[in-house]
């Protein structure tokens, strides 16, 4: 099978598996490292100001952080990646998966995560919600419209 992944330099210790228990099946699968995508580096100050700044905000949708996957040698950005609908099998997944994306539990998860501050908590769930509709729910309009 041909891949448009480039894996060079993908960090060989990020695979695991799925385990399909109705099947009793296994298959190898990448795991993704999630830590990028709410920002570990981001201290209360950059929060505050990316809550506070829309221009904040959409930097951090639209451009970083980078994907750890390279497509023509290149790191991709999710929005432009997901939007672009290029890639059939993303198109795909963006319809199988998009509706089942419950913000609600989402937002108890992190209600209900120990040790994070209020301030942490707000970051987290505007993150999560704006790169939701900016990215995945104006992909899939786009894809439904033809």
């Amino acid at each position: 099978m041909k891949s448009i992944w480039d894996w060079k330099g993908y960090p060989k210790w990020n695979w695991g598996f799925l385990y399909d228990d109705r099947k009793d099946d296994m298959v190898l699968a990448p795991v993704y490292d999630c830590g990028s995508c709410l920002y570990p580096q981001a201290d209360d100050s950059i929060m505050e100001k990316v809550l506070s700044d829309r221009a904040e905000r959409d930097l951090r949708i639209f451009d970083i952080p980078f994907s750890a996957i390279n497509l023509g040698g290149k790191k991709i950005r999710y929005f432009d990646f997901i939007s672009s609908l290029e890639y059939e099998g993303c198109n795909v997944a963006l319809k199988r998966i998009l509706p089942r994306i419950n913000m609600r539990k989402i937002k108890t998860i992190i209600d209900e995560t120990p040790f994070l501050s209020d301030l942490q908590r707000q970051f987290y769930l505007t993150m999560l919600k704006e790169r939701k509709k900016r990215i995945l729910d104006f992909s899939l309009k786009k894809l439904e419209r033809g």
